[in-house]
């Protein structure tokens, strides 16, 4: 399915339907069903019996006995993610097993095919992932009654007792109270619009209200989770086999691929909700491993949820009109936004503590009979595959960055321009430069810190061309190849095509020396 650029205008219940968005579960799927068609049952028996056939030595003979069925009868997107749910818990406990060290590098075809063409199918990565085991992994008890702990359950289990299913319940629960900020989106961009301050202070202000519900919920990680349970037992079966040197060449999907393949576990990074609403806020994170990992993980959301991603990276800069209008209760609202996302990551880092560092830190004293020895870096590592509190660090403690001093190679005659406009203004020739300018395509500019550049180099060139001869004869036709880009970059953004605040304050400065 094709999916357009979200307009300022359209409704919420567009979006909703164009992207996958449940009005009331937000990202998570609605209503998943819990049964398979006959063919694919035995997929569905191993599923729900894995702790028991684990326990007793009987999974992995129970999974290569399976037969090679073909997934055409499985009609459907909640059919699919039912089966691609099944599938993937069958093969965490395939190749982990008992977490003891016997590890398998090769999945057998008759569950490599099937799970690979769903995969396919899905547009998902053949590994359990956040979209598996989170949103698509729930019921209600009561079908009538509400979306809490006491009304629901999870379809599948990994041993460690009910770790699991407080685990995934209470991420779910977290989503769901996050939830309608996306709701607010359609407002927001309408307001910036539109610029109706009012409008956009009172989203905002539903935003940080529903970081705040999600933070409360997340709280309850405490009371259902046990640390060490979740560290020695559940953290084995959701680790991925990328960046992991227990599986260092990757799993080997035997009939589909001829040689391994390395995908991450599911991870807290692969939540759209969370990257969206950086991408709405116009939070960065350009610290290296965390921008890639963050970038990584959208390949393991659902599709429409990537697109909307997409989508929203292409509207109105929320953060600049913020800015630019300089209202100060505007600014408040704005700021309790990104402080309340802040709190929840700080929350988040707290958890990692708590749940990986503290256990291994008390398992690699176990072992070696000091009180003092840290984990190493691939001890810390989440199931995810990264360095969970490097990662969480940058994202907690970079939300704004430096700004751009360059921008890329092909961009050189504006940076060459702006480089030298007192010279140029001074001599005259200015207006002959840009009149000699190429018209270049703003397409190539990657994120929001080259646009802001772009956009403070293009603006300034706009203000020495007007007023080169001073106010006596002010041209009053800017030319095509500086007007194009500038009116590009500045609707991207959503600043006026004119040098402001921001530009001259914001964005125009520098370090001398980057480490003072």
């Amino acid at each position: 399915m094709a999916h357009s650029k979200i307009s300022p205008t359209e409704s919420s219940r567009r979006i909703l339907e164009e992207y996958h968005i449940d009005e009331g579960v937000g990202f998570a799927l609605p209503h998943p069903l819990e049964e398979l068609p006959p063919a694919f049952s035995a997929w569905i028996r191993i599923a729900r019996n894995l702790p028991a056939l684990i326990e007793n030595g009987q999974l992995r003979e129970e999974v290569e006995k399976l037969p090679t069925v073909s997934i055409d009868e499985l009609k459907g997107h909640r059919l699919q993610r039912l089966a691609h749910l099944a599938l993937g818990y069958i093969t965490m406990a395939y190749v982990w097993n008992r977490g003891d060290g016997d590890i398998r590098k090769v999945l057998p075809r008759n569950i490599a095919v099937p799970y690979c063409s769903l995969s396919d199918k899905l547009e998902l990565p053949p590994i359990l992932s956040y979209a598996d085991c989170v949103l698509a992994n729930w019921k209600k008890k009561d079908p009538n009654g509400e979306s809490t702990y006491l009304n629901m359950d999870i379809l599948f289990s990994f041993p460690g007792g009910d770790c699991g299913k407080g685990f995934f319940l209470v991420s779910l629960l977290v989503e769901i109270a996050a939830s309608p900020a996306i709701q607010a989106i359609p407002t927001v961009f309408s307001a910036v619009q539109n610029q109706d301050q009012k409008a956009l202070e009172k989203a905002l202000g539903d935003i940080a209200s529903s970081l705040k519900d999600a933070k409360e919920y997340f709280k309850r990680m405490h009371d259902f989770v046990d640390p060490d349970q979740f560290f020695n037992v559940l953290r084995i079966y959701l680790s991925g086999w990328k960046s992991n040197p227990k599986l260092a060449e990757g799993l080997l999907y035997e009939g589909v691929w001829d040689t391994p393949r390395k995908f991450s576990g599911g991870s807290a990074g692969q939540s759209s909700i969370f990257q969206c609403l950086d991408v709405l806020l116009g939070i960065e994170h350009t610290t290296g491993e965390a921008a890639e990992f963050l970038q990584e993980m959208r390949k393991y959301m659902p599709p429409a949820h990537r697109s909307f991603l997409c989508s929203l990276e292409e509207g109105p800069s929320v953060r600049e009109f913020v800015i630019s209008n300089g209202d100060k209760d505007l600014k408040k609202a704005y700021n309790e936004c990104v402080n309340s996302l802040i709190s929840l990551r700080k929350f988040h880092l707290a958890i990692v503590h708590e749940y990986i560092m503290s256990p291994a830190k008390k398992q690699l004293q176990l072992k070696s009979g000091s009180k003092t020895e840290e984990p190493s870096k691939m001890e810390n590592r989440g199931t995810g595959g990264t360095n969970v509190i490097d990662f969480l660090k940058s994202e907690r403690d970079n939300p704004l960055q430096e700004m751009q001093k360059e921008l890329p190679d092909q961009y050189s005659p504006w940076m060459e321009i702006a480089n030298h406009l007192p010279h140029l203004i001074e001599s005259h020739q200015l207006r002959a430069r840009v009149y000699k300018m190429p018209l270049l395509d703003c397409r190539f500019l990657k994120g929001h810190r080259e646009q802001r550049l772009a956009h403070l180099v293009l603006a300034s060139i706009t203000m020495g061309f007007v007023w080169q001869e001073g106010e006596t004869q002010p041209p009053k036709v800017l030319s095509r190849a500086l007007a194009v880009p500038l009116v590009e970059v500045s609707r991207h953004l959503g600043l006026p095509p004119i040098l402001v605040h921001s530009d001259l304050v914001l964005t125009n400065w520098t370090k001398r020396n980057p480490e003072g």
